[in-house]
């Protein structure tokens, strides 16, 4: 997520909108928000930080020691909202708005019909993940080994592991606008190497070695799902996966939006499935919130093409690109052409419309000042 996480890359696209538009931008250095002027308004942007609070991943608002990364700026405060902190929530919107997403067993006595992982109900960053398992192993016995690290007021399930090519999507409102598509990093055999050694072969890219990593644990029980040992040798062509979370490439990231963004390249078929579930979810925070909201939608596509949608995000990082759309509803100031999706199958999506005084009455009033 390399480009994501560049701050130059942020200011970039502010600085490009800014001059198309006539806007005046500044910066509170002392704050990082941002005041954006276009036209007879100004509104306030809050940044977002990844921070670490005693070895445990989270956002902050405020640009203190515990920050690690920069994530965007919003025209409102952090957010959250049940679908978003509740895994099991989403599912169950999922359900009712006959949309994909894999099943799920939550009590101890149930039986797995098919392989699965074991997950939290709120969210930890892609750790907390227990698994993939084979269909018929014992559930109790994997519950029982995970359930003592289990965070407060969260609930331990399990979900059928789909595996295929990991998808995260961002919309603003009901609009996709930027697209991940990653495909499980794997090893490749050359007759000769062990497993362990590929392994460690493929971490050098990043900079990392196996044994002090630390998405070990689930590397380590991907190999195991595969039935491939440390000290195996794999024939020359032969392929494992390493992991089969989100984010985790063990490569080289992009560092240009065109190499980044993989919404163009979706199928038709995904970007269909993409359009359908933004604007369900992006009708259901308008009647919530009462305004249009940054989220993200991980999900997975299998081999034969179908999204099947896992969580929703609340707070998820800031794609550069999205800053225009956030600034069309605030400004009325439509999107200029560079920023948009190249394909037209996004247009269901692309038809919301979003009321700019709806946005500047619920979310930003306290930080919005007319000028005469």
């Amino acid at each position: 997520m390399a480009y994501l996480l560049v701050t130059l890359n942020h200011f970039k696209v502010v600085q490009s909108w800014a001059r198309s538009a006539g806007a005046r931008v500044n910066l509170d250095v002392a704050t990082f928000e941002l005041e954006v002027r276009a036209g007879n308004r100004i509104y306030t942007l809050y940044p977002q930080f990844f921070a670490v609070f005693e070895g445990t991943f989270g956002h902050s608002p405020v640009l203190s020691a515990a920050a690690d990364g920069f994530i965007g700026w919003l025209p409102y405060k952090p957010l959250r909202w049940e679908m978003a902190t509740e895994k099991l929530s989403f599912k169950r919107f999922l359900g009712t708005h006959d949309e994909p997403t894999p099943a799920n067993w939550v009590g101890p006595d149930d039986t797995p019909t098919a392989d699965f992982l074991l997950k939290r109900s709120r969210g930890s960053f892609g750790y907390d993940l227990f698994g993939p398992y084979h269909a018929g192993t014992d559930l109790r016995a994997t519950l029982a080994a995970a359930n003592g690290s289990r965070p407060a007021e969260s609930t331990l399930f399990a979900e059928r592991f789909v595996p295929g090519t990991n998808l995260k999507v961002w919309f603003w409102g009901g609009e996709a606008f930027y697209a991940h598509l990653h495909p499980y990093p794997f090893i490749e055999g050359d007759g000769g190497s062990t497993v362990r050694a590929l392994v460690d072969r493929r971490l050098a890219l990043v900079r990392r070695r196996f044994d002090e990593s630390a998405d070990m644990m689930i590397m380590r029980a991907a190999l195991d799902y595969q039935r491939v040992g440390l000290d195996d040798v794999l024939p020359a062509g032969q392929k494992v996966w390493l992991d089969y979370r989100y984010g985790r490439r063990y490569a080289v990231d992009p560092t240009t939006a065109q190499e980044d963004n993989a919404l163009a390249r979706l199928t038709v078929s995904a970007r269909e499935q993409v359009a359908r579930i933004g604007q369900k979810l992006g009708d259901a925070m308008l009647n919530e919130l009462g305004a249009p909201v940054l989220f993200s939608v991980d999900g997975v596509v299998d081999d034969e093409g179908k999204v099947w949608w896992l969580e929703m995000n609340s707070n998820p990082v800031m794609p550069p690109q999205g800053y225009p759309w956030v600034f069309r509803d605030l400004f009325g100031i439509p999107v200029p052409a560079e920023f948009l999706p190249s394909s037209s199958a996004l247009a269901p999506a692309a038809t919301v419309v979003r009321s700019t005084r709806q946005t500047s009455a619920t979310i930003a009033s306290p930080e919005l000042m007319v000028v005469p």
